[in-house]
């Protein structure tokens, strides 16, 4: 027993201050539990807090040595003569196998704080799941989601698969994953898992926040990787396209194989990463143990949530760099250059989800822009006549609204600087920020607008998925 207890709960004994209760229980299970499957598992791992280093862990080895010592267990070598003596050589056998240290290794966490305080029941400060999931209960007692938010539930009896096979997870419930974002402020935000860590809300939307950033990156990334792959048979306009309204639109040739700068650097950056990611979690990091030089053989998930954002903010400059290198606003009728080589983006998008799916997050987050057939092989050339014709008529319905808008944008302006019918005019634009201001972003669309010259042409205007929010004006 510890100094600081009590007398009332511990007993004078020849070895010292004794204290009888939960350290026995726990020996004891593990006893029974080790004895009941010794030919199929085995314990090596012993978790808890850290208050629990000493005095409760301490005594469960004490205890369970002892008692191994005592009748041929968990013991050392020095038993085995004696208990050979009395039992047949099967029966040593089998309790040699048992002879050896305890548990091997212990992992203690830090005590988890809220509002400055430890949380605890006692002081009514703790946070339940349900509350971090945004999950109530119904009447009869049952759990039920709020706002489809209870993703865990949602895909993990099917591993997010239809029950065909194909991937059943959309652009709008993969921006929305509490489960993951509590998963993402685990592993890279609360610090070491061996310190305190303090919860609150604000965290949790940081957490909200990066990974909405990995989300955006897989999203845009399979979508830009579906455009180029089907170039040559998603034919938006016709077999040699050319810009509409100021948007792109494809020549009809494949995309080339010629690797440039962009395109080696940015393999580089994955591999890189890769390695990184590799090392944090075996905790190899050179900057692990306060800039020593050496890494400390312990998880450093801050480093690796570090390594997978750079990642994505690297692979959305690519696809935005390839983006407007397509867009020709000089010669709007240039057929825009053949798509560029898709291998080094697949590299990265398989890298990036390769990592996000080692440490546990959900399918939600895992395959995030994936959907179909393409869930099932990301080297696939090609996808069913349905989910082709479905992503066509998705994008080709965006790319219209998007162009149309951005066409009566410019000729408001246009109007505007001419000062021709001005009050008609900021009612258009008035209209129009209201589509990218509430309209589409309640759809989960974010509308990226152009520049618009001097002579009222338009720049063209970009979209990407985002978090779908309220379309209400505030």
């Amino acid at each position: 027993s510890s100094p600081p207890e009590p007398l009332s709960v511990s007993y004078p004994s020849p070895w010292g201050t004794g204290r009888p209760g939960w350290h026995v229980e726990c020996s004891a299970m593990i006893e029974r539990l080790s004895r009941d499957f010794e030919t199929t598992h085995e314990f090596r791992i012993h978790a808890g807090g850290v208050d629990l280093k000493f005095p409760h862990h301490a005594n469960e080895i004490a205890q369970a040595e002892a008692f191994g010592v005592a009748n041929g267990g968990f013991g050392g070598a020095s038993a085995s003569a004696g208990a050979c003596d009395d039992q047949s050589k099967s029966e040593s056998e089998s309790q040699a196998k048992r002879w050896k240290e305890w548990i091997p290794h212990w992992v203690h966490t830090g005590h988890l704080y809220v509002k400055g305080r430890k949380m605890s029941k006692s002081l009514k400060n703790f946070v339940t799941i349900r509350e971090v999931l945004g999950v109530s209960k119904t009447s009869n007692g049952e759990p039920t989601t709020e706002n489809s938010r209870d993703d865990d539930k949602k895909d993990n009896s099917s591993n997010g698969k239809n029950t065909d096979g194909t991937n059943n997870i959309t652009h709008e419930n993969a921006w929305t994953s509490p489960a993951d974002d509590f998963r993402l402020w685990c592993l890279g935000l609360s610090g070491s898992y061996r310190g305190p860590a303090t919860y609150s809300k604000e965290r949790m939307e940081e957490a909200s926040v990066i990974r909405e950033k990995w989300v955006r990156f897989l999203i845009e990334g399979q979508e830009s990787l579906d455009r180029w792959r089907f170039s040559t048979v998603l034919d938006f306009d016709n077999a040699d396209s050319k810009y509409v309204n100021g948007n792109v639109s494809f020549s009809g040739k494949g995309s080339t194989k010629l690797w440039g700068h962009k395109e080696l650097k940015l393999f580089q950056t994955a591999t890189q990463c890769s390695i990184n990611c590799q090392k944090a979690v075996l905790g190899q990091c050179s900057n692990s143990i306060n800039g020593s030089g050496k890494g400390s053989f312990d998880l450093d998930g801050t480093t690796f949530v570090k390594e997978l954002t750079f990642l994505a903010e690297t692979g959305l400059a690519y696809i935005q760099q390839v983006k407007m290198n397509r867009i020709n606003t000089d010669n709007p009728q240039t057929t825009p250059p053949p798509p560029p080589p898709e291998e080094p983006l697949r590299f990265v998008l398989e890298t990036m989800r390769s990592q996000i799916d080692l440490v546990g997050f959900s399918p939600l987050t895992v395959h995030a822009g994936i959907s179909g057939d393409n869930s099932l092989n990301l080297h696939s050339t090609s996808a069913t006549a349905k989910n082709t014709n479905y992503s066509k008529k998705e994008r080709a319905l965006l790319d219209e609204i998007v162009a149309f808008r951005s066409a009566v944008r410019s000729s408001a302006i246009g109007g505007l600087r001419k000062k021709d019918g001005i009050a008609a005019v900021k009612e258009i634009l008035g209209l129009c920020d209201e589509m990218r201001d509430y309209v589409f972003p309640s759809l989960g669309v974010e509308i990226l607008d152009g520049k618009v010259g001097d002579d009222g042409r338009s720049g063209g205007g970009e979209w990407r998925y985002c978090s779908p929010r309220n379309g209400n004006k505030k």
